[in-house]
């Protein structure tokens, strides 16, 4: 754009509208949290809202997966309630049945990470084209029991192993969450790689 007269002042008729340009499908594999504490943080289920409305929006070449993960003393749990697929309304089903009371307090959030991460590198699907793969975490909560005592040893071993694992799939991490470890996370491997690791 350039101004339309020597005072630099823009006119309407100085803007020029440009094609939009074609992206990569994606394959995004989702994680929720659903910890006693992500309910306290969420009453609304805010979170459920947004990535229904994500699902809503997601059609082939597109795909993704859902998993849930709660934890207590340290023990992880996930469920798996969608494999990857292109089927919104499928999508949409799998996170209605998703929606139930949180259990547990402290759940180890880099842990269930890491899995999703492999998890998502072995199982996104192949197609026409190369799709971007991502993991995207939903942690409202985000106290990752790894990292109570941060910058504790536990902490820096589980940063780095899902730092690791993220660079050598080649799937980068989005969390949606209000810091913790999976904030770490991101500062680690921003730091290490120059990856698109982002924390919102």
């Amino acid at each position: 754009l350039a101004p339309d007269d020597v005072e630099g002042r823009l006119r309407l008729g100085g803007f020029t509208l440009l094609p939009a340009q074609n992206r990569r499908p994606i394959a995004a594999g989702v994680l929720i949290e659903q910890s006693e504490p992500a309910d306290a943080s969420d009453p609304a289920g805010l979170r459920y809202t947004a990535i229904g409305d994500f699902f809503d929006s997601i059609n082939s070449p597109d795909a993704a997966a859902l998993a849930g993960y709660r934890g207590d003393q340290g023990v992880l749990a996930t469920t798996t309630y969608s494999e990857f697929t292109s089927d919104g309304a499928r999508l949409r089903g799998a996170l209605d049945a998703m929606k139930k009371p949180g259990r547990g307090t402290d759940p180890p959030t880099l842990t269930a990470v890491n899995e999703m991460l492999a998890y998502t590198a072995a199982n996104a699907p192949s197609g026409p084209g190369e799709r971007q793969r991502a993991v995207v975490v939903v942690s409202p909560d985000s106290k990752s029991r790894e990292c109570a005592g941060w910058p504790s040893a536990a902490c820096l071993a589980a940063v780095a192993q899902a730092s690791e694992t993220s660079l050598k799939t080649g799937v980068p991490v989005v969390a949606l969450a209000s810091g913790g470890g999976t904030a770490a996370l991101q500062r680690a491997h921003t730091a290490r790689a120059g990856k698109d690791n982002r924390v919102l």
